[in-house]
């Protein structure tokens, strides 16, 4: 079993690879997008919704980005003691280390879900 990962973030750029890459199962939000399409749902809704995904989920990974239901999804992980791994660029994305910081990247993640996948085995 691989651990479930939400990702949080703006609607924009590629939140797939990033935690896929990191051999954890993602949860995107972002996708909603095609069910709001079809059936429209109140902005608190959602967020209700997200966060009982959350509550569900074994981490989170932040994108960057302005977003201040990622900001919320971020605080609310934060309270239930789940790991927020908080990137400031897209470094994660393609594994680049980051320059000056203790941010993480892809390899940091994957490193964590490979912990995580190990402690559960035994």
């Amino acid at each position: 079993m691989k651990p479930l990962v939400y990702v949080a973030g703006p609607i924009t750029g590629n939140p797939w690879g990033c935690v896929r890459d990191a051999g954890c199962v993602p949860f995107i939000p972002q996708l909603s997008v095609l069910h709001e399409m079809v059936d429209p749902q109140p902005y608190g809704d959602w967020l209700a919704y997200d966060d009982d995904i959350i509550a569900h989920c074994h981490a989170l990974v932040r994108l960057p980005g302005d977003s201040k239901g990622a900001d919320h999804e971020v605080e609310l992980a934060e309270r239930l003691g789940l790991p927020v791994f908080i990137v400031e660029r897209h470094d994660i994305v393609s594994g680049a280390p980051f320059s000056a910081g203790s941010r993480p990247t892809a390899v940091d993640v994957a490193q964590w879900a490979h912990r995580w996948r190990r402690d559960r085995a035994a």
